[in-house]
């Protein structure tokens, strides 16, 4: 049997969370949300926990590490959507091979757009520790220089579907679910 995979990727804040939840929910999904893997290596990894602090990236060796470990295990459902990852083009091409090697088919990558004021905007609302403007701004420019290439990459392929991120929570569902169905 061939197993799916559903990508959601956009800058912090365009409501990756949100979307993913909901079509994991819908499509009855493993959700693999690469913030949640970083919060949790952060814990007992100090090197891990400055990353996050400082914006950055984690390393791409601990992702896919981690990422794979979730996609093999057993309970791993047959579908699959991946909130926020890969984040860099390197990853993207190791997903693919990892998905193809383990006969998941990787079927669209979404790409909620919208604009850095609305990102800056909808980011210091949270009220979360790690959403400091200064910090904000550098995820904002980490973003732009690791994560653009991939939605170039994705394009390429022929996977992606953008989708207009400042519309509300139901619009952009309702965008997300008539392109898959």
């Amino acid at each position: 049997m061939v197993r799916q995979a559903y990508i959601i990727l956009g800058m912090p804040g365009a409501g990756k969370d949100t979307q993913t939840e909901l079509l994991a929910r819908k499509l009855d999904a493993a959700l693999i949300k690469s913030g949640d893997i970083a919060r949790q290596y952060a814990k007992t990894n100090t090197e891990v926990a400055h990353m996050l602090q400082n914006g950055e990236l984690i390393d791409s060796t601990i992702m896919n590490q981690a990422i794979e470990n979730t996609v093999l295990q057993p309970k791993c459902k047959p579908v699959i959507v991946f909130d926020g990852f890969p984040r860099e083009r390197s990853q993207a091409v190791w997903l693919g091979k990892m998905l193809r090697e383990n006969n998941v088919q990787l079927m669209m990558v979404f790409y909620l757009k919208i604009t850095p004021q609305t990102a800056l905007e909808r980011l210091l609302g949270r009220k979360r520790a790690d959403d400091k403007e200064a910090v904000i701004r550098h995820r904002l420019d980490v973003f732009e220089a690791a994560t653009v290439p991939v939605v170039q990459y994705y394009g390429d392929h022929g996977l992606l579907v953008e989708v207009n991120g400042e519309g509300s929570i139901q619009e952009i569902h309702k965008t997300i679910m008539e392109d898959i169905l």
